[in-house]
């Protein structure tokens, strides 16, 4: 599990590329909140805040699989 305001990688992932956000492959951020907790259904994750925007954003929901410690 990944905590909060940690610095994180993105990796890739199956998810990942079902979500069609290969590009973010290597890139790195923050998580701001952790969306894998047991009431959560569907897919589980992070919301991650970049340190460079990708599509004009700078926060994106990346699935658990795609994410390790940077």
């Amino acid at each position: 599990m990944i905590e909060r305001n940690s610095k994180v990688k993105i990796v890739a992932s199956s998810q990942l590329t079902e979500m069609m956000l290969e590009e973010l492959v290597g890139k790195t951020g923050v998580v701001s909140e952790d969306l894998t907790g047991p009431e959560r259904r569907g897919c589980k994750g992070y919301m991650v805040f970049l340190k460079d925007p990708y599509q004009e954003e700078y926060e994106w929901f990346i699935p658990t699989e795609s994410v390790c410690h940077a």
